[in-house]
């Protein structure tokens, strides 16, 4: 059976600051951009990031999730503003494979 997906992408960001002023959400932290294409202000730190990304897994089921702004790397030769594409997701109980 295929996947059903709400959303076609979902956009993140920690911060509101760190999109067009148009495209902030107004009283909530989920706004929806486009029919198919929401925005989730997720907050700093590693807590609300997961709290955010088990969200949109459970509430939004997006094809894509598209992360804007900065993020913390293992890697410290990783050059800034390299566009990162991930292959593999790692939790306590499994990995995933994209």
């Amino acid at each position: 059976m295929p996947a059903t997906y709400k959303f076609d992408l979902v956009i993140t960001v920690a911060l509101a600051a760190e999109l067009p002023p148009e495209w902030r959400p107004k009283h909530t932290n989920t706004y929806r951009l486009f029919d198919r294409v929401a925005i989730v202000v997720t907050g700093v730190g590693l807590s609300k990031s997961h709290a955010a990304a088990q969200y949109i897994h459970r509430e939004l089921t997006p094809r894509y999730v598209l992360n804007i702004g900065t993020c913390a790397a293992l890697n410290r030769h990783q050059a800034c503003g390299t566009w990162l594409n991930i292959s593999h997701v790692h939790t306590p109980s499994q990995i995933y494979t994209l």
